[in-house]
């Protein structure tokens, strides 16, 4: 039989063989939504998450670059958290230590408004919307200001009491390393202290 007679002679010339049933398609839909049933939540739990790290990311900022700008510019300075305002903000420290010091092989760093010449800064940073404070330091432990005290110094050291708040259906606690200067954030379990 020749190629030519064999396709001549085919009854579904020119019509698609390849048609699909009801139950097909029902069962292709139902796959369809049990997969999208469970990707759905996870993409929807993505965006908290994201916010809550943006947060996380913006308070470590206002530790780091007060912390670095104590270093850099040879002087003490404060970061005061106001809960009721939302806000940290940053002032030199009342008792200033050697007027001199500055950073080892670096001249003094200073600008023209006392900030440093490096890190210019700013003087306040705002608490990362959806933060709700759980544990805060009792009175003793706040600033003459009626703020919260987080002391930061040219060597490297800091100071300052533990935080807890909760954010985006998670827990935090805020904890200083004394000699590092550094402030860790760890995310706390549920029913943990």
């Amino acid at each position: 039989m020749s190629a030519a007679r064999f396709i001549a002679s085919s009854p579904r010339r020119g019509r698609c063989a390849c048609a699909y049933t009801l139950v097909e398609m029902v069962v292709v839909t139902v796959i369809l939504m049990m997969a999208l049933a469970l990707v759905l939540p996870r993409l929807g739990g993505g965006s908290r998450r994201m916010a809550a790290e943006q947060a996380l990311s913006e308070l470590r900022a206002a530790f780091g670059e007060t912390a670095m700008r104590a270093r850099t510019t040879g002087r003490p300075l404060d970061l005061t958290l106001f809960p009721q305002e939302g806000l940290f903000r940053v002032t030199p420290a009342g008792e200033s230590l050697d007027r001199d010091w500055h950073p080892q092989g670096l001249p003094p760093l200073t600008g023209e408004d006392g900030r440093g010449g490096i890190l210019p800064g700013t003087d306040s940073y705002p608490v990362p919307k959806g933060v709700e404070w759980t544990e805060l330091p009792e009175e003793t432990e706040a600033s003459s200001q009626g703020g919260i005290l987080f002391r930061f110094f040219p060597d490297g050291e800091a100071c300052g009491p533990p935080l807890a708040w909760r954010m985006h259906g998670r827990n935090y606690r805020l904890v200083m390393d004394s000699v590092l200067g550094k402030a860790t954030i760890l995310e706390m379990e549920e029913g943990r202290p």
